[in-house]
């Protein structure tokens, strides 16, 4: 670690540094006491003891990576830090060095505790520490800020006013992501807010107190006018900080936003994001495969058009969940092409899963109305079911691509999915609830004609409806109910609760639900026994109907 910072350093000493005067040069360097005085850090206010055998030459770096000791030094005198706080540091060739810049001023380059990155300061003096030991030990008086006291500075400054962090003090900037340096104002980083926005804001500067940070670009966050920012979900100032960064190889200046990693949202409960979750997903995976291959091998499944739509959307919900899954366990390796893709097809497989439900609603509601279906009905219903989502997917794309000035999803690392809310329930979880509130019309008014009609007519023909309309009734009560526990699970902040970890559960079961209807509560469909699967014949179904119905006659009758 101390290897790379100091290569970091001297790459930088390359850009800064440029002493060309020699030794019979004076160089003016902060001495915290007089000459022939050396610091006792154990006495108190920091007395300064005589020692006059002590000699003092710290070494200082000149010309990028030469290391002189400082032997003509024009400042004989104490100096006094302008600060209130301040900290010891002992001066090596490691991570706490001196350094002579262009303008003949020696600046203390050091890595404050539990900091992010070197910081660079002339609020410094030099001394030499008071000990038995004959060589002297150098050790710099530097003023220092605890973050975490700042910080509650920071939060009550900022109590009444707007507020916005910046990384680096005023007049610097990062260098190569890693460093603040010195700039001129056409580098310096200022608040940008969206044209229609102009609040008056308070400056506060430094790193949010957090042990990681996540790099954004300039345009994978936004700026709100609370001072937040606003990126995979919303942070506030003491989470983040905006600055200039200018790289190392092409020179070029560039806006980034160093974010606090919750990590905590995830690692807190590893169990339930790397065992759990998964394992109950896969389980629903196995249960839908089970369910699309016993409606494939029956024919009598593939010719009726209730059942091609159950299939279809078993279909959808396959993709969907492996896209998830996959996402999941892997985007931390995703390239942006990658991560971009997998969201799309997530997105379009989510969606499409509600669209079949709302075709399976409408057709329900069709043979209910006893109206009639052409031959095509079931290709009309594919292309709704599948181009809607897909015009929804390339919309959101589109406008992902372009950046135009509009509500964007964002599909971006290290999420690959939604930035923030508001994009997704633009772009899914608004569409999820129309869609939900048409079918929840069409099943009402299926109810209620088939209530005016067993008034009219008696058991047998009523009962059909009645029994489809129930075979419905429990998809829409299942996919309908897992979405309001997925909502209400993601607008959740305390994402390793007991509730959350409930209603995700649930969730992530939705393909054993979809099991338990198509297959195990279908009483006209022979599964489990000795041989192949089967569709109840009508002397066979006989039995079945004295028992509740006549199931054969009512999905003939839907489909």
């Amino acid at each position: 670690m101390y290897l790379k910072r100091w290569v970091g350093v001297v790459m930088m000493a390359v850009s800064l540094s440029g002493w060309t005067a020699g030794q019979n040069s004076p160089l003016y360097l902060p001495r915290c006491c007089p000459i022939n005085f050396s610091i006792s850090t154990l006495a108190a206010n920091d007395t300064c003891l005589h020692t006059p055998t002590i000699e003092f030459a710290p070494p200082v770096i000149i010309n990028t990576t030469t290391i002189i000791p400082a032997m003509n030094i024009a400042n004989d005198e104490g100096t006094d830090l302008p600060c209130d706080s301040y900290k010891y540091v002992q001066i090596n060739d490691k991570d706490t060095f001196m350094m002579l810049m262009k303008n003949d001023v020696i600046k203390l380059f050091w890595f404050p505790p539990n900091g992010h990155s070197y910081q660079m300061t002339e609020n410094y003096c030099v001394g030499t520490m008071a000990s038995e030991s004959p060589q002297p030990v150098y050790v710099a008086k530097v003023c220092y800020e605890d973050p975490v006291i700042q910080m509650k500075k920071d939060i009550q400054a900022c109590s009444k006013t707007t507020c916005v962090r910046k990384c680096c003090p005023p007049g610097e900037h990062i260098w190569n992501r890693m460093y603040c340096t010195p700039t001129d104002n056409s580098t310096d980083w200022q608040q940008r807010f969206p044209a229609t926005v102009s609040p008056k804001v308070h400056m506060v500067y430094g790193y949010p107190v957090c042990e990681k940070f996540l790099i954004y670009k300039h345009d994978q966050y936004t700026l709100m006018e609370t001072g937040e920012v606003l990126a995979t979900e919303v942070f506030s100032q003491e989470e983040y900080c905006i600055e200039n960064n200018q790289d190392l190889a092409t020179e070029q200046v560039e806006q980034i936003a160093n974010i606090c990693y919750k990590e905590s949202l995830v690692w807190e409960c590893p169990w339930k994001e790397e065992i759990l979750i998964p394992v109950l997903m896969s389980l629903s995976c196995i249960c839908l495969a089970f369910t699309w291959i016993v409606y494939i091998v029956v024919p009598e499944l593939r010719k009726r058009n209730t059942d091609r739509c159950l299939l279809s959307l078993i279909s959808t919900m396959i993709a969907a969940f492996i896209t998830i899954m996959v996402n999941k366990s892997s985007r931390e390796v995703f390239s942006g092409v990658q991560c971009t893709i997998t969201a799309l097809i997530m997105l379009m497989t989510v969606l499409a899963i509600f669209f079949w439900l709302n075709v399976m609603s409408y057709h329900i509601y069709s043979r209910v109305c006893d109206h009639r279906e052409g031959n095509r009905v079931f290709l009309l219903y594919s292309l709704y079911a599948w181009g809607c989502p897909f015009l929804v997917t390339l919309v959101a794309f589109i406008i992902d691509l372009t950046q135009v000035d509009f509500i964007r999803p964002k599909f971006e690392l290290p999420n690959c999915w939604f930035s923030d809310e508001h994009s997704r329930w633009l772009y899914q979880y608004g569409i999820m609830l129309v869609l939900l509130i048409i079918n929840l019309a069409f099943f009402v008014r299926s109810v209620v004609i088939l209530v005016r009609r067993q008034r009219y007519k008696l058991g047998s023909d009523s009962n059909k409806h009645t029994l489809s309309a129930w075979l419905y009734a429990k998809l829409f009560i299942v996919i309908g109910g897992v979405w309001i526990t997925e909502v209400i699970a993601w607008q959740t902040m305390n994402h390793c609760s007991v509730l959350t970890t409930i209603l995700d559960s649930i969730n992530s079961l939705q393909g054993v639900y979809i099991f338990l209807v198509a297959i195990c509560f279908r009483r006209d469909l022979k599964v489990f026994h000795c041989g192949w699967p089967y569709l109840l014949t009508a002397v066979e179904g006989k039995s079945t109907s004295d028992q509740g119905g006549d199931v054969t006659e009512i999905m003939n009758k839907v489909s």
